[in-house]
């Protein structure tokens, strides 16, 4: 075999390994890319999730809010009516118990009301039907604002006795000035003593120092 012979052989082997080489590299690169774009698909998929979520937490909220918002109003207006009409003084004796009145008030909003099982009543019926008068507001605002009651009682308490009141509050006020005219003096009489005193206690100092001199 001459030599250039083989070099010509020898430089076709190589140039086939070369290219084996490189189509190995290729398919490994193309590998690589397919799992990073799994990947990539992966986190952006969880990205939607999560902002997904936020937003139905940020409508619930809103929802709420503006639920809250309806009931406070409605809340306030039954109240009204309410201390207008009087009935708070007899709130306790008229108004039907707070799970009863509820299961009224759904099944009223609801075009076909479903049938649910009798509950215990805690208070007795009241003498007007609750379709007429929201009893079911009234009884929530009653709870949180126990003292309409007592308020009403005491206002009616002061219209009919507010002479004796007035009697009784100048008789405290003139009693009230007498002590504090007697606490007045005494607080006087103790300065006097205290100052006579720290005026004695100077002299001294001073007649003490002059005769170490």
């Amino acid at each position: 075999m001459k030599p250039d012979r083989e070099r010509e052989r020898w430089r076709n082997r190589w140039r086939v390994m070369g290219k084996g080489r490189e189509r190995e590299n290729n398919i490994k690169r193309d590998r690589e890319n397919k799992i990073e774009r799994k990947r990539e698909k992966k986190k952006k998929k969880k990205k939607k999730k999560k902002e997904k979520k936020k937003e139905k937490k940020k409508m619930k909220k809103k929802n709420k809010k503006k639920k809250k918002k309806k009931t406070s109003k409605a809340f306030l207006d039954t109240v009204s009516i309410a201390i207008s009409q009087k009935l708070a003084s007899n709130v306790e004796s008229r108004l039907v118990s707070y799970r009863y009145c509820h299961r009224q008030s759904t099944q009223a909003l609801k075009s076909k009301p479903k049938k649910t099982r009798p509950v215990k009543r805690d208070v007795h019926f009241p003498a007007f039907p609750p379709q007429q008068f929201p009893v079911v507001v009234v009884l929530k605002a009653w709870k949180k604002n126990k003292r309409i009651v007592e308020r009403w009682e005491k206002l009616e308490e002061e219209e009919e006795e507010p002479e004796e009141e007035e009697e009784e509050c100048e008789k405290v006020m003139g009693e009230n000035e007498e002590e504090k005219g007697r606490e007045r003096k005494e607080k006087e009489i103790e300065r006097k003593k205290k100052r006579e005193i720290e005026r004695e206690r100077e002299e001294d100092e001073y007649v003490f120092i002059g005769s170490n001199i």
